[in-house]
Formats: structure tokens, sequence, C-alpha cells
């Protein structure tokens, strides 16, 4: 079983130190809920990809990095006590300037973000709320405003969130092993959400979700397996494919190579998975390439360069991070020069901004955000002249996005 890991001593010592009123954990798993209908306006994802990184080539990590545009890039940042916060991104040295208004619902028990594809709507679950919050985003900002009929209660403690590569669904995973896994319909011009099938049950607790970049698999890691769904395309049904779930994994995050050819997990160490037209999951040779990698299991552990040319991979217990070279076409990996780097004091999270010139790191209990420069040939890092940005707020989970533009 999958335990979140906030102990009572940590759980206090925040209380004091953040001097907000302490909320009860609640531990409810009732029937399916209802679902309210909120309202809207504003950024693109990050972690979207070029839409020709599916046939990268072997020696991709040598290629120039894209194009970083003229868009604002956003860091939002979902905090357990400290609500969500919300930055731009220096664009010549990667520095995070928070945003006016900052943070936003500042006593949330925050956990999974997900942004909607065209930008416009923010989510994040509330854990002891039983709870979705939504924001919409500003065009060319980081700045965020409350959607209209939010929060919505879910009913059972939400714990994953994400969505759709189509923005048509959101998917919900929470710690109740019965009702398990929601899917709402999003309503396209004010980012409502809407229940649209029964609730799934996976027989486990729900730790992480990935769709695939093509809309068509859903991919739930639970504390039995990577379970994996085909989806109706209309109705947001899901139906269990053969063999699933994929028994190899416990826990850590799912993130896919852009191609959507390749699946990556951090639970307990860096593994690879091909992944079948049928959307069945087999090891890649050679995985797990480390076991210098782990984190909570419910936290974003591992990111993938928009570009597909390299993964990086945290590890609370020593401190470090790490990045490799992907060869997309096998899916094989190799270690990058100095490999890995410190990022102590202890690296929960990872993230990479849109454009690939900077890694940050979330920091468990230490209420900051490292930040490292990627060399653009190599995928070498280094420390951005700086010190640690101050994000509050227990077990950060980090979107990154341009923000658009109108």
């Amino acid at each position: 079983m999958i335990v979140r890991t906030t102990n009572v001593t940590r759980f206090a010592a925040a209380l004091i130190a953040l001097a907000i009123p302490s909320a009860g954990c609640s531990s409810s798993a009732s029937a399916p809920l209802v679902a309210g209908e909120p309202s809207p306006d504003a950024p693109l994802p990050s972690g979207a990809a070029a839409p020709d990184a599916a046939t990268a080539s072997p020696d991709a990590a040598t290629a120039a990095p894209p194009d970083a545009g003229a868009g604002t890039e956003v860091v939002y940042v979902a905090t357990f006590l400290g609500g969500l916060l919300s930055f731009t991104i220096a664009p010549d040295s990667g520095a995070l300037v928070p945003a006016e208004g900052s943070p936003y619902d500042p006593h949330g028990h925050l956990y999974a973000l997900a942004l909607e594809p065209s930008g416009r709507f923010l989510y994040a679950v509330d854990l002891d709320a039983n709870q979705i919050v939504g924001f919409k985003t500003t065009p060319n900002s980081a700045a965020l405003a409350p959607l209209e009929h939010f929060p919505l209660n879910t009913g059972t403690q939400p714990i994953a969130m994400a969505i759709d590569p189509k923005g048509r669904f959101a998917y919900v995973g929470t710690l109740d092993a019965d009702a398990s896994l929601f899917v709402y319909t999003i309503g396209p011009d004010d980012g409502s959400l809407s229940q649209a099938a029964r609730a799934y049950r996976l027989g486990a607790e729900v730790s992480y979700i990935a769709p695939d970049p093509s809309g068509h698999f859903l991919y739930v890691q639970a504390a039995n397996g990577i379970h994996v769904y085909s989806v109706n395309g209309t109705s947001g049904g899901l139906v269990e494919i053969d063999k699933s779930p994929f028994a190899f994994t416990l826990g850590g995050a799912l993130t896919f190579h852009p191609g959507g050819k390749l699946l990556f997990n951090g639970d307990k160490g860096l593994r690879a998975f091909s992944v079948g037209a049928d959307g069945g999951l087999s090891p890649v040779d050679g995985s797990p390439f480390t076991d210098d990698v782990g984190s909570d299991p419910m936290a974003t552990d591992v990111a993938i360069d928009a570009a597909g040319r390299f993964v990086y991979v945290v590890d609370t217990f020593s401190g470090h991070l790490s990045s490799f070279a992907i060869d997309a076409s096998q899916g094989k990996l190799t270690p990058v020069p100095h490999t890995p780097v410190d990022a102590s004091p202890s690296p929960y999270s990872v993230a990479v901004d849109p454009a690939g010139r900077f890694v940050y790191v979330g920091n468990d209990d230490a209420n900051e955000i490292a930040a490292f420069a990627i060399a653009p040939a190599t995928g070498e890092l280094k420390p951005i002249d700086h010190p640690p940005f101050v994000a509050t707020g227990l077990q950060p989970e980090m979107i990154i996005a341009t923000a658009r533009r109108f």
C-alpha cells in the first residue's frame, strides 16, 4: 500500500513554520462524485513536445535545442501547506520571478497539477479537502484567477491528475482502491469539469497518471502495477487492455518520450519501456539504467525535454540530479558528462523548461527550488548563478509552460 510521506512530526513543524491552521486529514472513500461546472481565459503546456520528435535519431543528443521563441515561460508549483505558487522565468538567467498574487490558495494541501493543452485552464487536486481546484491563466503572464464553480468536490481523496493531450478529458486518481479513477469532460469554453463515466476500480491506490501523446491510451500507475486503458475519444470511457496491469513498477512518475514509443518510470530506478501498437509495455534492454532515482511514489521524479533528447531524474535520498541522452530508436540511455550533480538537500521533483535551457528541482522540506542550465550540445548541467529560489511549502510539484500570447 502506498502511503503519502507526510509524517506527524514534519506536518506539525510545517504548520508552525507556515503559521497556518491545521486541517484534519480526511480518509473518506465515498461513492463517485457528481461534478460541478465552472468558467475561464488563458498558456501553452510544456511537455507536449515537437511533433517530429517521434523520429529522433540515436544521435539526437548532439542536435541543437528547439528555438526558444518569443513566449513568456511560466512555472506553476503545487505544494502541500503552501498552496499554488506561480513564477515567470527570466529568459537570460533562468531566474524565477514570483507572479503578482502568488501564492494562490495559500493554505491548500495540493499535489498533482494539470494544464489544459491550450494553456487556458490549470487544475490541482487538494488531497485533504477532497477537491479539485481550478484557475484560469493570463496571456503573457504567470498570474492566475480562480475558475467559477471551483473547488469541485470529489467525494474521495484525489492524489493524481492528468489532462488528455487533445484537451477533451481530465483524469483524476485517488487513494480509494474501489473508486480509484475518475474521468471528466472539459468544457472547451469555460474549463468546466463534468463527470464523463463511472468511477473505475483498480484495487489499489493510484499514484500517477499519464495519457500517451496520441490520446488513444491512458497509463495509470497504482500500487499493483501499471494499468493501461484504451480511450473512447467520444465518451471518455476506458477499457483495460489485455495483460494489464503490467506489474513492473509500484510507484514513481510515468513520463512519455514525445514520440509516444517510449515510457519512462522512476520507481526506485530509472526504467524504460517500449510501447506497442496495442498500448502494451515491454522493458527496454538495459533497464533499469540507474538505481540513483527515487522520491515520493506520487512525485514527478522523471522529466524529459520537449525535443526528447534528454531525460532527467532525481533521488531524494542521495540528493542527486542525473541526466541521460536518449537513443529514441531503441530506448537506450547514455549518461551525459559529469552526471549526477548535487541537487541537495532533498530533491523531490524535476521539470524542464519548454525551450530546453533549464532544469528545475523542487526540494522537499527546504522551501526552495534549485535551477540548472543545460549545455545545448552535451546536456551537461550547471547550477545557475543564483541562490535557490524560495518556494514555501512541502512536496513541490511543477509544470512549466510557454504562456499563450492572446
